[in-house]
């Protein structure tokens, strides 16, 4: 009989160490999982502060405020390449423009004609806006884009136009 007791007493011996060393990598694993995501969150600010200040210095690039050479060349190059995002996205607004009967969308972006009364998306209620044929263009001083003459923003490289 003692010999049986022995036998169990070493059998729960061994299910509780295993529990606790269950227990344990338990315990790691969440401490590990818990420092990787305060990494993962470190990294995400870093990133977001490099790019904010990367922004920074390109603007101050574009607008002529801080020029060393070295990044002036990347400065122009990341300038075509705005230049180059602003025009395909004006020719893809045009095309959506042209597949739309009489060319107008809603304020959430859907396409709508001249005889809807509400928009088949959203709802609301679909107002047409008067044409306005006479729109005079200047050039940008900065990225050489032509833009309405009435705004004050470039809308490619968003300098201030006046």
């Amino acid at each position: 009989m003692s010999d049986l007791q022995a036998k169990l007493g070493d059998g729960l011996t061994k299910i509780q160490g295993s529990l606790q060393q269950g227990k344990q990598k338990l315990h790691t694993a969440q401490e590990v999982g818990q420092l990787r995501k305060t990494g993962a969150e470190a990294s995400a600010k870093r990133l977001e502060l490099i790019v904010g200040l990367g922004e920074e210095v390109y603007s101050l690039i574009r607008k002529g405020e801080f020029v060393p050479a070295h990044l002036s060349r990347m400065a122009e190059e990341i300038q075509v390449q705005d230049t180059a995002i602003f025009q395909v996205n004006r020719t893809i607004e045009e095309l959506n423009r042209k597949n739309t009967d009489g060319g107008y969308s809603c304020s959430c972006g859907a396409p709508v004609s001249s005889a809807d009364k509400f928009c088949g998306s959203c709802g609301k209620p679909v107002v047409i806006p008067k044409q306005n044929n006479e729109q005079y263009t200047l050039q940008c001083r900065t990225c050489s884009e032509m833009i309405p003459s009435g705004s004050e923003y470039c809308g490619c490289c968003g300098n201030k136009t006046a």
